[in-house]
């Protein structure tokens, strides 16, 4: 599980690479127009081809009341699933959704970059992570779980530090060279949600959509910080522009010790043996 989500994460950075740059062709109105066209084109190509996996003796009646955007705390069922999900959360704090109007900012600032250049740079960002996607996954097949996940926490960590201090255009580079072994950080950690998410009961899409309702959640409010804090960072005299690059690399450590805080593997045995 934890390899296909790496490689789902590699298709996403695949079309982050190219939207990107054909939006920035395309330009203006036109671009929002066609992305349109594209989305009602996959929605239906999806509706054709797609089989139905779920059975109808699984299938419930839908429920207006089970809408809610606080679905996420079913995750916080217990101690192994709480800190995985908070582990999830942290290093959500660099989701590229979540920094996209501060490399905008960044950029701007500190290279004079145009709309152009930050299309450009988008686009590197989405051939790393499909680059990243693979990456993982052969880690996670070589070294287990575990180690991929150290291993993709602490590049993200460095790529972030490369960015947040890059004065040149090589530092920019070699800060998107270390992006492809860190982007599917989450890729081990969101499996072993699935696992123990299932040991308790819940259903995987039930699972996967009150992680995409956390992780939605946090990015409500993690860009507004992000303004925030480049505003500090860059008024009444102060200069430091790459402080929100900073605060990631650090809350990405953060992830990292909080998920050494459980075994998910041991637990999950332990979980087999009382059933």
């Amino acid at each position: 599980m934890a390899v296909w989500l790496a490689r789902q994460g590699s298709a996403f950075g695949l079309g982050l690479g190219l939207g990107p740059y054909i939006g920035a062709k395309i330009g203006g109105a036109k671009s929002f127009f066609w992305s349109s066209v594209v989305f009602v084109a996959s929605m239906l190509y999806v509706l054709g081809t797609v089989p139905e996996t779920l059975s109808p003796d699984d299938r419930k009646s839908f429920n207006l009341a089970a809408c809610s955007p606080l679905r996420f705390l079913k995750l916080f069922q217990n101690r192994v699933m709480s800190t995985l999900a908070v582990t999830v959360g942290l290093q959500g704090f660099g989701d590229y959704l979540n920094v996209y109007d501060i490399n905008y900012l960044f950029l701007k600032t500190v290279f004079d970059a145009g709309q152009t250049e930050i299309g450009r740079y988008a686009s590197a960002v989405g051939v790393t992570q499909f680059i990243s996607g693979n990456v993982m996954g052969h880690a996670i097949k070589v070294m287990g779980q575990k180690a991929a996940t150290l291993g993709a926490n602490a590049m993200w960590s460095v790529a972030m530090a490369l960015l947040g201090s890059a004065r040149n255009v090589q530092q920019i580079v070699a800060s998107l060279g270390a992006m492809c072994f860190g982007h599917m950080r989450n890729s081990a950690v969101s499996a072993y949600i699935l696992k123990h998410g299932q040991s308790s009961g819940m259903g995987r899409s039930e699972i996967v959509a009150a992680q995409a309702n956390l992780l939605a959640l946090l990015k409500v409010f993690i860009p507004l910080f992000y303004g925030n804090l480049f505003a500090a960072a860059t008024s009444k005299g102060r200069n430091f522009p790459g402080a929100p690059y900073f605060f990631i690399a650090f809350v990405t450590c953060l992830s990292q010790l909080c998920f050494w805080t459980v075994d998910p593997d041991r637990e999950e045995s332990r979980e087999a043996v009382r059933a």
